[in-house]
């Protein structure tokens, strides 16, 4: 749960479970119109402390990755591409590039074997892996958390590294980012909007993830008939994993390089989350590592606005992928 040091593991499925009483995991894609349920045959409330203990005890050696391809230079043509879109009065103001680097592992140990070092990050920690294929990662997003009858979303744009002297104060006062940030407040408040009452958008502030840092402002919001499925239909993708405005993202998203990978399949920037008698929220799915019997990648994207300069673009999504990779070295 967003927030808490309480970690829900869920083992096997039940499948064709109907029974709205039973703790459920479910995903969507990138685009929100994919979307999956999982009802655990087997399912552990613990925390995160216990389970690192056990992990550590379990795991004696430690998953080391060995990089092989990156598709940064796919990235910068995608930025000036998106860079000359904007400029070129097209109706679009913002749009997320994304870029991904491979890796090969010389040892066959699974990336749980590194899960202390997520904790140390300042976010969630999520994951869903079988027959040798699956992701694990640390969100600092959540798209939504349900707490009682009061839900919550975030707006998290803009970035900066912690090693700059003043970073959070040079962060805040930067116009190109707090664009990008305002564009995400809007993004999400316009659609919120549509179904939502008292809506409260709260300060915007600087926190920390890892070696970076990121502007946030959360959005508290009253709720009474959607779920899941609905909230994630009606907010997914925001500015800050699509672009803004939402009607147009899709369109121009699919010309650049980085859609050639999954195309609508995208799973990169999609939702896993959790709906219980007890609570509900939904990860967006960033901060990441995949895999599968080919290899591993890390996907990592940034959002790009008229004053974006590719260089500084590139420089973002490796420092974001570093705190990933990182954790694998």
């Amino acid at each position: 749960m967003p927030g808490s040091k309480q970690v829900w593991l869920g083992c096997g499925e039940i499948e064709n479970q109907i029974d709205s009483n039973f703790t459920t995991f479910f995903q969507s894609n990138f685009k929100g119109d994919q979307f999956s349920t999982y009802t655990p045959k087997f399912l552990v409330k613990t925390n995160v402390e216990s389970l690192s203990s056990y992990l550590e005890d379990n795991f004696k050696d430690r998953l080391r990755l060995n990089a092989l391809r990156n598709g940064d230079d796919l990235f910068v043509e995608d930025v000036k591409e998106v860079v000359r879109l904007i400029n070129s009065s097209k109706p679009i103001e913002k749009l997320v590039a994304v870029t991904t680097k491979d890796y090969h592992s010389s040892n066959q140990v699974h990336p749980l074997s590194r899960f202390s070092k997520f904790i140390e990050l300042n976010g969630s920690i999520y994951g869903k892996w079988r027959n040798g294929k699956g992701f694990l990662g640390c969100s600092p997003e959540p798209l939504f958390t349900k707490n009682h009858d009061q839900w919550m979303t975030k707006a998290l744009a803009g970035t900066i590294s912690t090693g700059i002297h003043n970073y959070d104060q040079i962060l805040l006062n930067d116009e190109k980012e707090i664009l990008e940030h305002e564009l995400v407040i809007k993004d999400i408040v316009l659609k919120l909007n549509k179904f939502a009452t008292k809506i409260c958008v709260g300060e915007t502030i600087c926190i920390e993830f890892g070696s970076i840092a990121h502007i946030q402002t959360l959005i508290n919001f009253e709720n009474s008939k959607h779920g899941p499925h609905s909230l994630i239909k009606a907010l997914s993708p925001t500015a800050a994993l699509g672009g803004f405005p939402g009607r147009h993202v899709h369109e121009f998203l699919s010309n650049l390089n980085y859609f050639k990978n999954e195309k609508n399949e995208r799973q990169f920037g999609g939702v896993f989350g959790l709906n219980s008698s007890e609570e509900c929220f939904g990860l967006v799915s960033i901060r990441n590592i995949y895999w599968d019997k080919l290899g591993f990648t890390i996907h990592s994207g940034c959002g790009v606005v008229k004053d974006s300069i590719p260089e500084k673009e590139l420089k973002e999504v490796q420092n974001k992928r570093f705190i990933i990779e990182r954790i694998f070295s």
